[in-house]
């Protein structure tokens, strides 16, 4: 796997000033027991901060949970993670994974993780423990959790305020840093074990934990093109659902028919929701490439959408070349307060949609569904 970076450009202290700012859901509550801790494998150590007590939980949306650990001297390996918390949202676990992210000083991701959301139960929290596939440390390290939550769903990662130092931090995707200004520490611990991850034993993951397998994406053949304007699209017209993804976008890949194409016109099933006065602010609609390298965006105002019954919004963008793949990508910034509910189809036997915006990973979707989103093609004229 080709390792990438994950840059900050935000980091908060868990603090009751911070719990205003975007879509954090969070509870102040009196020091609490933690209940029954995870088995210590034999020979391993863990590295922990939290003095067993919470002082209040956290869900982050768009953002991750990130503690610094440092290992003992000599060669160690990072074996399990634990976490103190809970799951919220509906019943039963949405049918997709979080991810688990180990990074070096550099904040170079040295492993990634995917484990399924039903490896936390809703209701009372407890520690959960991960078994991790092994992997070798560096003097200082980073662990972070990505729930990718929203309001129907997440995961309470509960923290602790008696520390003397913090080593945690609220990390957004992006480019600049902030210093933290008040100490508390994530209730996440890390196990180790003596040696290199091929002298460890293999990891043992629980079946709630296996990570959900996405739908596979599929590249679109070539549009078939009638006269000089053609609408690509893969849904049927027929909603089955409706999302807002926060710290995310809505992206769809589509692919032109043969010759000269500009796309002119986007299209998009959903409804804004929100305060009645739509925010002072843009949303983004991107023109990538395959490789999800930005063409064109076009800034467009939160006011070209309404509140109230999903419809279709046509909206003409100036006109830009196509190459035979491409992606149209809607980027809403959504919070609790404002954003807009894009509609999928899952009548469809195959998807091309995906969630993400330029500077971010790409992600399959976990199910066979479409983004209700179209777009109009105009046949360059002839020379």
């Amino acid at each position: 796997m080709k390792h990438r970076r994950f840059w900050l450009r935000q980091l908060r202290r868990i603090s009751p000033a911070a719990l205003t700012l975007g879509m954090v859901c969070c509870a102040w509550a009196q020091p609490a027991p933690v209940g029954t801790l995870p088995a210590v494998p034999e020979g391993c150590k863990v590295l922990a901060y939290d003095d067993g007590k919470s002082d209040g939980m956290r869900s982050i949306a768009g953002a991750t949970q990130m503690i610094a650990f440092e290992k003992p001297e000599g060669e160690w390996s990072l074996v399990d993670v634990w976490l103190f918390g809970s799951r919220y949202g509906y019943p039963a676990p949405p049918a997709e994974n979080f991810d688990i992210y180990v990074c070096d000083p550099q904040m170079e991701v040295l492993k990634q993780y995917q484990r399924a959301y039903s490896t936390f139960d809703r209701g009372e929290a407890r520690w959960v423990r991960i078994p991790l596939e092994a992997v070798l440390l560096p003097d200082k390290f980073f662990i972070l959790f990505h729930f990718h939550a929203e309001q129907t769903k997440g995961v309470y990662v509960h923290f602790d305020t008696s520390v003397p130092v913090s080593h945690s931090w609220v990390a957004v995707w992006g480019d600049e840093t902030e210093q933290m200004r008040e100490k508390a520490d994530w209730m996440i611990r890390a196990v180790i074990a003596p040696g290199k991850p091929e002298s460890v034993p293999a990891a043992k993951i629980p079946p709630e934990q296996a990570p959900i397998v996405p739908a596979t994406p599929v590249e679109p053949g070539a549009a078939e093109a009638t006269g000089n304007t053609t609408v690509l699209k893969y849904d049927d017209g027929a909603p089955d659902g409706k999302r807002s993804i926060a710290g995310s976008g809505h992206a769809v890949l589509f692919a032109k028919p043969e010759g000269d194409w500009y796309l002119t016109t986007v299209h998009l099933f959903g409804s804004r929701y929100g305060y009645p006065q739509a925010p002072r602010e843009d949303f983004y609609v991107y023109v990538c490439d395959r490789a999800f390298k930005v063409i064109k965006q076009y800034p467009l105002p939160y006011a070209t959408l309404q509140r109230g019954a999903e419809r279709w919004y046509d909206i003409a963008v100036d006109p830009v070349q196509i190459p035979d793949l491409f992606y149209v990508c809607f980027a809403f910034n959504p919070t609790r307060t404002k954003g807009v509910f894009v509609c999928f189809d899952k009548s469809v036997k195959q998807t091309h949609s995906k969630t993400g915006v330029p500077g971010k990973p790409l992600r399959n979707v976990t199910e066979n569904l479409e983004w209700m989103i179209r777009a109009t093609l105009t046949r360059a004229p002839a020379r």
